[in-house]
């Protein structure tokens, strides 16, 4: 009786798990349907935890969403996992997409300026990005633990655990997509 509880309210957790990394990816569950060569009711079924995603299955359904098996299983709080240097390109491209951020992006060259950096920056002062006061303070912060890290005899476990603790402080600071711009063709016609 234990046993199958445990199962239910794991299948549960997961299936709800796959529904936010579809949500996130913005796919319909006909989509992850078609590509699973399943049926809706299949998907629905994984969803609300009525049955039991295989693990071969839950490889197939983590690849398609682009998110870790570990994360469906629940061994990893993070939606997204930063593979390669293209997941860091993606992030900051779907970052600047966001309605309540404004960053810019200041490079640096040798040739130029005699060292190679680039840094994106966030201007607290800067009112039409609603959250960046936040993302400052929060960068702020991460940054100072960060310099407490050479005193710590395990910084890893350290961070996670602080960023764990400090994460859900800015859940309640959401984004929401900018409206897509339009670009216009050139007026043929302009002097």
């Amino acid at each position: 009786m234990i046993r199958e509880l445990y199962q239910r309210v794991n299948s549960m957790l997961i299936g709800s798990r796959i529904r936010d990394a579809r949500k996130a990816k913005g796919m319909s569950q006909t989509a992850l349907a078609k590509h699973l060569n399943k049926t809706l009711r299949s998907v629905q079924k994984y969803e609300t935890g009525e049955v039991e995603v295989s693990i071969a299955q839950l490889d197939i359904i983590a690849d398609i969403l682009g998110v870790s098996s570990k994360y469906l299983l629940g061994f990893n709080d993070r939606l997204v996992e930063v593979k390669s240097l293209e997941d860091v390109l993606y992030f900051i491209h779907d970052l600047s997409k966001k309605e309540e951020l404004r960053f810019k992006i200041i490079s640096k060259h040798p040739q130029f300026d005699g060292e190679w950096s680039t840094s994106i920056v966030f201007d607290a002062t800067d009112d039409t990005g609603e959250h960046n006061r936040d993302i400052v303070s929060m960068l702020t912060s991460y940054r100072n633990q960060v310099s407490l890290m050479p005193y710590v005899y395990h910084p890893g476990k350290v961070m996670d655990d602080w960023v764990r603790r400090e994460g859900p402080l800015y859940r309640g600071a959401t984004l929401m997509n900018r409206p897509p711009e339009e670009i216009c063709p050139p007026d043929d016609n302009a002097d």
